[in-house]
C-alpha cells in the first residue's frame, strides 16, 4: 500500500562561475519480513533393593596358628656379670647353645634371635656376603615383640695394631632399635673348646700389659652415630667407658627417639690387633606382626678402615611373618530349573520335552566367608536368545546393580560376532561377576527354539575365561563338581521375520530407526519358517507414509538368493489408492502369491536350514519431511482398505518389520531477497541442506532486513525462500563535483513524519556549470555551459521515477558587493531563479520542477551513460537584467534537487 509520508534530503554543490550545483537525494523504500522456522524394547526384572542372604558357615584356623604372648629373648647385650680374667681382660661368656649365641671366629656374621609366645626360638645367621637368611614367625596377636641380634666383625688381619673400624647396623623399617646399642670384642685366640665362641670382653683391662696402663679402653677412640629418618646429618651416640664389671651403652643424647632411627655406625681407630674381632648387639622391635610381610637387617663391616666404603662386607637376615592360614567351612552350591514359556517346571523332561523355548535358572549359594570376585558365567545354545539374560533374587527382582561389582553382560552370534543386544544372540557372557559370600541369586536365559530337530541351552561358571577362545577354568562347587548345566529340547518350529535397513550406499541403518536422515531408504525383509508345514498363497504388503516413491521394482528372492519375483504377482498403489504400472510413482505395494517354503535337512549333515523368502524394496524420499516404512506378512489381505490378517510368530507377535521412522536428509533451493516495495528479487543464493536447518543470511548491500533476521530456517520441502528486503537511503550524501569546486551538504529534511524508515542510496555524480562574458547594459544574455556539459548524471537505487527540481540564486559582484539586478533566468521555459543570499551557499526553497523522469521512460530524459541515468538540460541559461548596474564579475548558484518518490511505486 501506498505511504503518503516523504523523506527528502539536499546535497548542495557549488561552482566556480556563474554557476552552483546542488542534488538532492531522497529514495525511501521499506518491508515487511516474512519466514518463520520450524523438528528397543528390552524386558528386565525390576530393581531389587537387598540380595537374598544366607548364613556364612564360618572360618577355622587351620596352619600357621596365630602366636599370642612374648617371652623374654636370650640375651646378647649383657650390661654386668663380667669377670676379670688372669690378663686384666674384663670378660664375658655367652648363654649356650654355642651354635645360637656364639661368635662365628672365622668371618663377618650376623644372627637375628626370637622366642616366640610358646618358648620356641627362632633364629637366623648369615656369614659374609650373604644377604638371603631367612627364619618364619607366624602372626603374633600380643603387641611389643622383640627380637635380639648380634653382628661379629671378621678376624683383624695378620699383623694389625689399632686398625681403624667400621661397623654399622641399618633396619628395613624406622623403628625398628628398641633402645640402646652394646659393643664387645672377642680377643684372637683366647678360650679353647667350646668356650673361644662364647667368651667376648667389654674393651676394659685392669693390667699393665699393653700400653696405656691401667683402665685401657679398646673403644676409646670410636665414635657411634645414630642417622635419624627425617635428617641426613648423623647423631653423635653419648658413651662413657665400661667398668670392671659392667659395660656401658650407646645411647641417643636428650631429645631424640630410637623410633626415629633408620641405622646405626661405628668408626675410628680400635684397639684391636690380630684376630681381634668387634661385636654389635641390641634389641630391636619386631614390626607389625598382625600382617604378614618381609623385614630386613642388614649389617656392613670393615676391619680396615673407617671411612664405611673400604674394606666393606655386607650381609643381612630377613624375616618372614606368615599369615595365619584358615579354612573356609562354608560351601558354592548350585541349583538349577528349567522352566517353558508358561513357567511350567520342565526340569526332568531334559531331551524328551517339545516346546518353543526354554528357559535355564541357575541358583548361586554363597556360605563362605569371602566373596568369589571376577567371575564369568556364560550362556551357551543351540538356538537364538528370547530375552535379556537376568540376576535376580528369588522374588525375580533384578539384584544386579546390588553387587560389589556390577556385572557386564555381552551378546554374540553363533560366530562369537558381537552383538549390541540379544537378539539374533546364540551365546552371553555375564562377566566380573562377584559370588558375595552368605547370598544367593539366580542367573537365567531363555532360549528359542532352533531350525533343526533339537535345541539347546547351556550354563557355566569359570573362574577364568578367554572369549576369544571360548574357554577357560571351570569353577567348582564345594564338592568339586563344574558348576555346569544343560538341557536340551526337541524343536516344534516357528515363523519369523529379519529387517534390515539401508542406504542407497548400502550401509546397514537398521539401528537408527526414527534417527536416520536420508535420501533414499531400502527394505530387505527375510520370513523364515522352522514349522511343519510350508505357507503358501501369503500377501505382503509393504508401503510408506508421505509423499516417498519406489526406486523401481519390487523383487522376490528364494533362500539361495535367486530372483523369483516372476512368481508373485506384484500391484503398485499411488498415495492416492489408485492403482500404477510406474512402481516409481508408488509408495505401496501388495505382493501377492508368496511362498515361505518347508525347512530341509542335510541327510549327510543333519544340518537344518529354515524355508526362507526375501523381500526387497527401495524409496526415494518426496517432499515430506518424515516417512513411516513397513513390511508384513499377511494371511488374507483387502487391497481396497490395505487391511487384512497377518501371520504371527510363537509370541504371537505379527510377521511384519514395524515402522521405520525416517526423515528428508537434504533438500535443495534459493533464498531469494526480494524489495518489499516492489516485488522483484534483488539477489538469490542457491541452498542444499537438511530441512529444518538453519541458513545464514546476507542481506544485499544498500538494504536491510528491518526485523532484523540474520537466519531463516530451510523448509521440508526445499524450493525458494523469499527474505523481504527494504532499500536503504542515505540521511545525506556529498558527491564530488566534477568542476572541483567546494562541497556543502545540507541536512536531511523531514517533510513529515519518518515513521521508523531509513534512507540510503541516491547519488549524484556530475551536474553542470554556466558562465559568460558579457559587455554592460545588456539587458539580456545567455549563460554557456561550461566544456559543453549540460547533463546531469545519478544513479537511483531503486530505478524509481524521479524530480527534477532547478533553482538559481542571486548573483553578487565579490568587488563592491552589488547584486546583478536580475528579473529572470530562464532553463528553457521554466524561471529559476529564487532570489537568496548567495554568500551562504545555500538556496531558499527547492526551486521549479525542470523534468520528471520515470523508471521505464525510453526518452533522452534519462537514458542510461557508463551505468549512470542522466537528465541533458539546455545548453545556454538566459539571465534578464535591467540595464542599470556596475561592470565586473558577478557569481552565484544553481541548486539541481534530484526528488526520488519511492511511495509512488
Amino acid at each position: 500500500m501506498r505511504n503518503t509520508k516523504r523523506l527528502q534530503a539536499k546535497m548542495t554543490h557549488m561552482a566556480l562561475a556563474s554557476i552552483v550545483v546542488a542534488g538532492l537525494v531522497a529514495p525511501v523504500v521499506q518491508t515487511t519480513p516474512l519466514l518463520g522456522g520450524i523438528l528397543h524394547d528390552t524386558e528386565i526384572a525390576a530393581a531389587a533393593t537387598a540380595l537374598d542372604t544366607v548364613a556364612k558357615a564360618g572360618m577355622v584356623i587351620s596352619g600357621n596358628k596365630p602366636i599370642t604372648g612374648k617371652s623374654t629373648q636370650i640375651n646378647l647385650m649383657p650390661t654386668s656379670g663380667y669377670t676379670k680374667d688372669s690378663s686384666g681382660m674384663s670378660i664375658y661368656t655367652l648363654p649356650e647353645p654355642v651354635a645360637t649365641t656364639g661368635i662365628d671366629t672365622s668371618q663377618h656374621q650376623t644372627k637375628v634371635l626370637y622366642t616366640d609366645g610358646s618358648g620356641a626360638l627362632k633364629y637366623s645367621k648369615v656369614g659374609a656376603g650373604e644377604t638371603n637368611g631367612t627364619f618364619d614367625v607366624v602372626q603374633n596377636t600380643t603387641a611389643g615383640q622383640t627380637a635380639t641380634f648380634m653382628m661379629n666383625s671378621n678376624p683383624a688381619p695378620a699383623g694389625s695394631k689399632n686398625p681403624n673400624i667400621y661397623a654399622e647396623v641399618e633396619a628395613q623399617t624406622v623403628g625398628t632399635f628398641a633402645g640402646p646399642l652394646y659393643t664387645n670384642y672377642h680377643i684372637g685366640g683366647s678360650g679353647s673348646g667350646a668356650t673361644k665362641y662364647t667368651i667376648m670382653s667389654n674393651g676394659y683391662y685392669t693390667g699393665s700389659w699393653v700400653t696405656g696402663g691401667d683402665n685401657y679402653n679398646v673403644f676409646a677412640n670410636i665414635t657411634g652415630y645414630a642417622v635419624m629418618a627425617d635428617s641426613a646429618t648423623p647423631v653423635k651416640l653419648d658413651h662413657v667407658k665400661p667398668t670392671a664389671t659392667t659395660n656401658t651403652k650407646w645411647d641417643l643424647p636428650s631429645g631424640y627417639s630410637w623410633s626415629n632411627v633408620k641405622k646405626v655406625y661405628f668408626s675410628g681407630a680400635s684397639g684391636f690387633s690380630e684376630k681381634d674381632q668387634m661385636i654389635v648387639s641390641g634389641t630391636i622391635n619386631m614390626p607389625d606382626m598382625t600382617k604378614a610381610g618381609k623385614y630386613t637387617l642388614t649389617s656392613r663391616m670393615s676391619m680396615t678402615s673407617s671411612d664405611g666404603t673400604t674394606g666393606i662386607d655386607t650381609n643381612a637376615v630377613n624375616v618372614n611373618i606368615l599369615p595365619i592360614q584358615y579354612t573356609d567351612t562354608g560351601k558354592l552350591t548350585s541349583d538349577v530349573k528349567v522352566y517353558d514359556a508358561s513357567g511350567n517346571d520342565i526340569t526332568s523332561q531334559n531331551a524328551t520335552y517339545s516346546g518353543h523355548s526354554a528357559t535355564i535358572d541357575q541358583k548361586l549359594t554363597s556360605s563362605l566367608s569371602s566373596d568369589m570376585t571376577n567371575q564369568t558365567y556364560v550362556i551357551n545354545g543351540i538356538g537364538t536368545l528370547k530375552a535379556p539374560v537376568t540376576i535376580t533374587n528369588n522374588d525375580n527382582e533384578d539384584v544386579s546393580g546390588l553387587m560389589t561389582t556390577k556385572p557386564a553382560i555381552a551378546y554374540y552370534d553363533k560366530n562369537n560376532k558381537s552383538l549390541p543386544s540379544y537378539v539374533g544372540a546364540a551365546r552371553a557372557v555375564v562377566s566380573n561377576l562377584t559370588i558375595q559370600g552368605g547370598t544367593s541369586f539366580h542367573i537365567k536365559a531363555t532360549m528359542n527354539e532352533d531350525a533343526g530337530s533339537y535345541s539347546a541351552v547351556a550354563g557355566q561358571l569359570f573362574t577364568t575365561y578367554n572369549n576369544d577362545k571360548q574357554s577357560g577354568t571351570a569353577a567348582k562347587d564345594s564338592a568339586g563338581n563344574e558348576i555346569a548345566s544343560t538341557y536340551m529340547w526337541k524343536t516344534v518350529g516357528v515363523l519369523t521375520q529379519s529387517t534390515k535397513f539401508t542406504d542407497e550406499k548400502g550401509n546397514d541403518i537398521t539401528s537408527q530407526n526414527g534417527t536416520y536422515k536420508g535420501n533414499y531408504v531400502n527394505v530387505d525383509q527375510t520370513v523364515s519358517n522352522t514349522t511343519g508345514a510350508a505357507i503358501t498363497g501369503a500377501t505382503y504388503f509393504v508401503r510408506t507414509t508421505g509423499t516417498a516413491t519406489f526406486t523401481g521394482a519390487i523383487s522376490v528372492l528364494d533362500a539361495s538368493g535367486k530372483d523369483i519375483t516372476s512368481s508373485v504377482a506384484v500391484t503398485y498403489y499411488k498415495a492416492d489408492g489408485s492403482t500404477t504400472t510406474d512402481p516409481t510413482q508408488a509408495n505401496r505395494a501388495v505382493v501377492g502369491n508368496v511362498t515361505v517354503p518347508l525347512k530341509t535337512t542335510d541327510s549327510t549333515t543333519g544340518v537344518t536350514t529354515p524355508g526362507k523368502v526375501e523381500i526387497k524394496a527401495s524409496y526415494k524420499a518426496g517432499t515430506t519431511k518424515a516417512y513411516k516404512t513397513t513390511g508384513t506378512l499377511y494371511k488374507a489381505f483387502d487391497a481396497s482398505t490395505f487391511t487384512g490378517t497377518t501371520y504371527q510368530d510363537v509370541d504371537g507377535k505379527d510377521i511384519t518389520s514395524g515402522d521405520y521412522a525416517w526423515q528428508l536428509g537434504s533438500v535443495s533451493g534459493n533464498v531469494n531477497y526480494v524489495d518489499k516495495e516492489t516485488g522483484k528479487t534483488i539477489s538469490s543464493t542457491a541452498y542444499t541442506q537438511a530441512p529444518g536447518s538453519a541458513f545464514g543470511l546476507t542481506i544485499p548491500d544498500k538494504y536491510i532486513q528491518e526485523d532484523g533476521l540474520t537466519s531463516t530456517t530451510i523448509p521440508t520441502n526445499g524450493g525458494d525462500v523469499n527474505i523481504p528486503v527494504l532499500a536503504l537511503t542515505e540521511a545525506s550524501v556529498t558527491n564530488p563535483n566534477p568542476a572541483g569546486t567546494t562541497d556543502k551538504t545540507q541536512a536531511a529534511k523531514d517533510t513529515e513524519s519518518n515513521n521508523g524508515k531509513r534512507i540510503d542510496g541516491l547519488t549524484i555524480s556530475q551536474v553542470p556549470s554556466y558562465s559568460v562574458n558579457a559587455g554592460v547594459g545588456v539587458t539580456s544574455v545567455d549563460l554557456t555551459a561550461d566544456k559543453n556539459q549540460n547533463k546531469i548524471k545519478y544513479t537511483n537505487l531503486k530505478n524509481a521515477p524521479v524530480r527534477l527540481l532547478v533553482a538559481a540564486s542571486a548573483l553578487t559582484n565579490s568587488e563592491h558587493g552589488v547584486k546583478l539586478p536580475v528579473n529572470s533566468i530562464m532553463m528553457g521555459t521554466k524561471n529559476i531563479y529564487a532570489d537568496g543570499y548567495a554568500g551562504n551557499g545555500l538556496v531558499a526553497g527547492e526551486g521549479a520542477e525542470y523534468v520528471t523522469a520515470g523508471k521505464d521512460d525510453t526518452t533522452d530524459k534519462n537514458p542510461v551513460e557508463d551505468g549512470q541515468h542522466t537528465i541533458t538540460l539546455p545548453g545556454t541559461l538566459q539571465i534578464n537584467t535591467d540595464s542599470q548596474y556596475l561592470a565586473g564579475t558577478y557569481s552565484g548558484k544553481i541548486t539541481y534537487s534530484i526528488i526520488e518518490d519511492d511511495l509512488s511505486n
